[in-house]
């Protein structure tokens, strides 16, 4: 599908981030699984042989991403969350974004390639998904060792606010939030 060489450039990350998001979907369609072909429908092991390969690329894209960004990357300290709550406002504007997926995970990708690591994760004790980018060694200096986190009901919603939070709230000038303070408790 793609050259190992092709992933550097973000636009191909992008494209293969639509592809992983359009069989996700296709696959956890409520019909079943399709694990016979009929009707000219792909057939489910079709189907999956075509998520394995595109898992594969992705390995291997992660895999060559990471051997580049080995030479350069330096290590950061984390030194704490930025706190950004929606305002009424804000929210207002969030229901009303205008952005569609592939907006969101280009959005998303070019992060990523800014110098912020991203990173999803779950949350069993309010049954919530959290989206965080933490800004590395290649990101800009007001983000170095800071983490600015999303959370919702489902992981899609956590990276869209995420995004929303970070390049529509603040610019992607973290400079202007202040650090959470937090002690042992709470």
């Amino acid at each position: 599908m793609f050259g190992r060489r092709n992933w550097q450039h973000p636009k191909v990350g992008v494209r293969v981030l639509r592809e992983l998001h359009s069989l996700a979907f296709q696959l956890s369609l409520g019909d079943g699984y399709f694990w016979e072909a009929s009707g000219g429908i792909e057939s489910g092991h079709q189907r999956a042989a075509k998520v394995e390969k595109l898992f594969g690329d992705v390995y291997y894209a992660v895999w060559g991403i990471t051997l580049a960004k080995e030479k350069k990357q330096t290590q950061v300290q984390w030194r704490g969350f930025k706190d950004v709550k929606l305002t009424g406002e804000q929210r207002d504007a969030y229901e009303s974004w205008d952005a569609q997926d592939a907006d969101v995970y280009e959005l998303l990708a070019s992060a990523v390639v800014a110098g912020y690591k991203f990173t999803v994760s779950y949350n069993s004790g309010n049954d919530t998904y959290s989206a965080t980018f933490t800004g590395q060694g290649e990101a800009p200096a007001s983000a170095r060792g800071y983490s600015l986190s999303a959370f919702a009901p489902s992981w899609y919603d956590a990276c869209r606010t995420l995004a929303f939070k970070h390049f529509y709230v603040l610019d992607g000038d973290w400079e202007k939030i202040a650090v959470q303070q937090s002690d042992r408790w709470g």
